[in-house]
C-alpha cells in the first residue's frame, strides 16, 4: 500500500489581515448594501483610497488572486486605474461595467512554488470613485500551511471531504455544481470554529424561491432560503446561502439537504474559518488488490457540464430532438434490413422448392403443387409374364427380374392409371447378336422393330381391362409381329429395385403415347 502526496487547499485572508502592507490613504469600512447582485463583502468590510495609493502582499505559494467592489467608470471616465504585478511583473487587470461585490480584480498566472510578493499601485486622479480591496486568495505551499496564520480554509465542489449523497448535480461550467431535484444532499467533513456555504445565482430555471436545511453533527436541522435569480441578471457569484456560527473548534460534518420547488440549490464552495488547509493523503491500493466498495454513501457524481451563457433547463425550449432523429433513423434502417432478409429467405425458399419438384426429389414428403402435371415422369419399367395379371398401379418386385423370351412377355410402365404395355424395342436392350437372331438372313432390322402397326396392336391388346391380363405375344410366323423371328435369347429387360429417389439419368426411356382404340 502507498499514499498520494499531500495537497493544499486554497486560503482566504481578509483585508484586515495583518500581512497585507498598506501604502498611502486608505481607509476601512462596513456596513455596505446590496448592490445589484445579492453579495456583501467577504466579513462585510473591505479597505478602499480615492487618492493614489499602494498595497503589498507576501505569500508562499503558486497563484493569488485579489477581490474587491468593482465601480463601472462614469461616461468620460473617472482618473481611476489600477496595476498589479507579481515579483515586479505585472499581469492582467480587469474592471466591469456594472457594480458588484467580490470582483477580481485581478488575478495572477500560475507560477512556480515559493516566495513571491504582490504589489498593486493604484492611480485616482479625480477622487470621484473609491478604489476598494476586500479579500486575496492564494494557493499557499504544502510546506507552508502551518505558518498561514489566521485565515480562512476554501472546501471546493471537488474536495474530497464532498460527498454527495443523493440527486442528481450538474455541474456549471467548471468551478460549481446545482441540482433541482428535491431532497438532493450532500456531506461535508471539516475542522474549524466556522462554516459559510458560498453559491451563485442563475438565470434559466423556473422562477421562484426555494428552501433547504442543514444540520451540523446531526443536530437539529436549520431551514434557508434560496432566492430566486434576479430577471436578466446572468450568473451572480459569491452569493452566501448560510452560515453556521460560531462552533467548538474540532472536527464536524455539515449535511445540507435541498427541498425545491424553484430556484436550484448551488455550491461553489464552503468557507471554513480556521480550517485545516492540509488535504490528507490518499491511501492508494496495489493494482492487484481490490478496492472495497464503501456503503456508507451514495456519491452521485456530477455529469453534465451547462453552456456559458444562456442557460436553458425548461423541457419545453426549442432544440433538434437529437434523440428523435437517432432512434428514427435506426428504426428506419432496421426496417429495411429486416425487408431484404426476408425477400432472402422466400427467395432461397422458392428456389429450394422448385429444384425439389423440377430436380427429381420429389420424396420430400410434401404435397404437390397446383398446376404441375401428374406424375408421369415416375413411369417406371418392370415385366410381368403373360400368365399373371399386373397390378393396377403399383411396383413390381422388390427383387431383380430378368424377362424370358420375347415372345412369352409385355413389358409394362407404372402410371398413375395403371400398367401400360410397351414394347420391348422402346428399353434399354442389352447387347443382341443380331447375326444369331435371323434378322439379318430375313432382311429385317432394328428399324423395323419399331413398326408403328406393331406398337398399335401391341397396345390395342393391352388397353382392353385393367383386369384381364395382357394377351400372349404373337407366335413366330404371325406376320404383325416382326419380332415372332428373334431368337430365344433376345434381349432381357432388368427392373431394377426403387429406392424412391429420383435422379436424372444420361439415359433417355421413350415412353410411347397411348393410342384410341
Amino acid at each position: 500500500m502507498s499514499s498520494t502526496l499531500p495537497r493544499s487547499r486554497q486560503v482566504l485572508y481578509d483585508n484586515t489581515s495583518p500581512r497585507i502592507n498598506y501604502e498611502g490613504d486608505w481607509f476601512y469600512r462596513d456596513g455596505f448594501a446590496l448592490v445589484g447582485d445579492r453579495n456583501l463583502p467577504y466579513l462585510g468590510g473591505q479597505h478602499g483610497t480615492n487618492e493614489s495609493g499602494s498595497l503589498s502582499f507576501a505569500f508562499r505559494g503558486t497563484r493569488i488572486m485579489v477581490q474587491g467592489t468593482n465601480t463601472p467608470a462614469p461616461s468620460g471616465g473617472d482618473g481611476l486605474s489600477w496595476t498589479c504585478s507579481l515579483d515586479g511583473r505585472p499581469f492582467e487587470t480587469t474592471r466591469g461595467t456594472r457594480q458588484l461585490h467580490r470582483w477580481p480584480l485581478c488575478t495572477s498566472p500560475v507560477v512556480a512554488n515559493g516566495d513571491h510578493v504582490l504589489t498593486i499601485n493604484v492611480t485616482n486622479t479625480s477622487s470621484r470613485t473609491t478604489f476598494w480591496v476586500d479579500e486575496f486568495t492564494i494557493d499557499p505551499s504544502v510546506d507552508a500551511v502551518r505558518d498561514l496564520g489566521e485565515m480562512d480554509v476554501i472546501f471546493d465542489e471537488n474536495d474530497p471531504a464532498v460527498e454527495y449523497l443523493t440527486g442528481e448535480w450538474v455541474r456549471d461550467q467548471s468551478n460549481s455544481v446545482l441540482s433541482t431535484d428535491e431532497g438532493a444532499s450532500v456531506r461535508i467533513r471539516f475542522s474549524g470554529t466556522a462554516a459559510t456555504w458560498v453559491g451563485r445565482g442563475l438565470d434559466g430555471f423556473p422562477r421562484g424561491n426555494s428552501t433547504g436545511f442543514y444540520a451540523v453533527d446531526n443536530r437539529d436541522a436549520i431551514p434557508f432560503t434560496i432566492l430566486e435569480n434576479p430577471a436578466e441578471a446572468g450568473r451572480i457569484f459569491n452569493v452566501e446561502l448560510f452560515g453556521t456560527g460560531p462552533l467548538p473548534n474540532g472536527q464536524h460534518t455539515l449535511v445540507v439537504t435541498y427541498q425545491g420547488p424553484a430556484a436550484p440549490i448551488t455550491f461553489d464552495k464552503l468557507l471554513v474559518e480556521n480550517g485545516d488547509p492540509l488535504i490528507a493523503p490518499a491511501s492508494v491500493l496495489p493494482s492487484s488488490t481490490q478496492q472495497p466498495s464503501s456503503s456508507t454513501s451514495e456519491v452521485a457524481t456530477p455529469i453534465t457540464t451547462l453552456p456559458a451563457d444562456n442557460l436553458e433547463t425548461d423541457s419545453g425550449s426549442s432544440g433538434t430532438p437529437v434523440g428523435a432523429i437517432v432512434g428514427g433513423t435506426l428504426g428506419g434502417l432496421a426496417i429495411i434490413a429486416i425487408t431484404f432478409v426476408l425477400i432472402f429467405y422466400v427467395s432461397k425458399r422458392r428456389r429450394n422448392r422448385d429444384s425439389a419438384f423440377y430436380g427429381g426429389a420429389m420424396f420430400s414428403g410434401r404435397s404437390q403443387p397446383a398446376g404441375l402435371p401428374p406424375e408421369t415422369a415416375q413411369i417406371t419399367p418392370f415385366t410381368y409374364p403373360t400368365n399373371q395379371p399386373p397390378p393396377s398401379n403399383g411396383y413390381s418386385s422388390t427383387n431383380p427380374s430378368y424377362g424370358g423370351p420375347m415372345s412369352s412377355q409385355t413389358i409394362y410402365m407404372k402410371s398413375p392409371s395403371g400398367p401400360i404395355p410397351v414394347h420391348p424395342s422402346h428399353h434399354h436392350q442389352t447387347s443382341t447378336d443380331w447375326s444369331s437372331s435371323g434378322m439379318g438372313s430375313s432382311g429385317t432390322g432394328p428399324g423395323d422393330i419399331t413398326s408403328p402397326t406393331s406398337l398399335t396392336n401391341t397396345q390395342n391388346q393391352s388397353v382392353g381391362s385393367s383386369h384381364e391380363p395382357p394377351p400372349a405375344a404373337a407366335p413366330p410366323g404371325d406376320s404383325k409381329a416382326p419380332l415372332a423371328e428373334a431368337s430365344t435369347s433376345g434381349p432381357a429387360v432388368v427392373h431394377h429395385q426403387d429406392s424412391g429417389v429420383r435422379l436424372r439419368a444420361s439415359d433417355v426411356v421413350h415412353v410411347p403415347p397411348s393410342y384410341s382404340p
